[in-house]
């Protein structure tokens, strides 16, 4: 388990606000990579912590912010001014947002342990990179491996902002049951072997045949534009 989590909120489009109903959640991302916003604009900076006594924020290593547990609640130092910055086990900061990295530090006093987190601002998607869940699944219907295709810039870092669309190749001992990409506006088919990149990532579902001497299954993403990248997985018999 992490000891110190980050996410990062834009600000909204101007002449808009964001409204969360009881079902709802934030826009956030754990991504310091905001590409439609100015540099300078004001984002809200949420750091997640159980252990800390004082939560520490850095933007391209000048501090932009300090929150220390006090009795009843935090008091948090942001751009020269103290404010109530954290509730329960949150930070919030209001920093402006400025490319490179956003780094939080976290301090315990009883034991003088130092946690940090970092977000960097990542280059153009430059390659597609594939990573399962598993190497090797069992050669049974009633099995799947869970394929994550990224958007990655030139230094193998993800690009959360990209929205690319990707095309898939399957060949082996199974098929490519299903696609997604968690965008709940992408009305796209499931089964077709194609979509769109939400947040810089699609989901690619194997399934393999029924084989009781075993195979292969390979899957290989192209994007224009990137570097193709494909990987392949060992079937195996499996006890029922």
């Amino acid at each position: 388990v992490s000891p110190l989590e980050m996410v990062v909120s834009g600000p909204a489009p101007a002449g808009t606000s964001e409204q969360i109903s009881a079902w709802g959640w934030p826009d956030e991302e754990v991504s310091w990579t905001w590409p439609s916003i100015s540099e300078g604009a004001q984002v809200i900076v949420k750091v997640y912590s159980k252990a800390h006594d004082e939560v520490e924020l850095f933007v391209n290593g000048a501090r932009v912010g300090r929150a220390m547990r006090g009795g009843g609640g935090s008091i948090a130092f942001v751009n020269g001014s103290w404010f109530r910055g954290i509730e329960r086990l949150t930070a919030t900061f209001v920093v402006p947002y400025s490319p490179g990295n956003l780094t939080a530090v976290g301090h315990v006093r009883a034991t003088g342990r130092t946690d940090v987190r970092t977000l960097l601002t990542t280059g153009m998607p430059a390659a597609l990179r594939l990573a399962a869940d598993r190497t090797t699944i069992c050669a049974s219907r009633n099995d799947l491996a869970y394929v994550t295709v990224d958007v990655v810039d030139s230094a193998g870092r993800h690009v959360p902002h990209a929205r690319v669309d990707v095309n898939f190749d399957f060949e082996g001992d199974g098929e490519l049951y299903r696609v997604g990409n968690g965008d709940p506006r992408d009305l796209g088919s499931f089964q077709q072997p194609r979509r769109t990149t939400h947040r810089g990532r699609v989901l690619a579902v194997l399934r393999p045949k029924a084989n009781a001497a075993g195979g292969t299954l390979t899957l290989r993403a192209v994007a224009n534009g990137l570097a193709a990248a494909s990987v392949t997985l060992r079937t195996k018999a499996c006890p029922l």
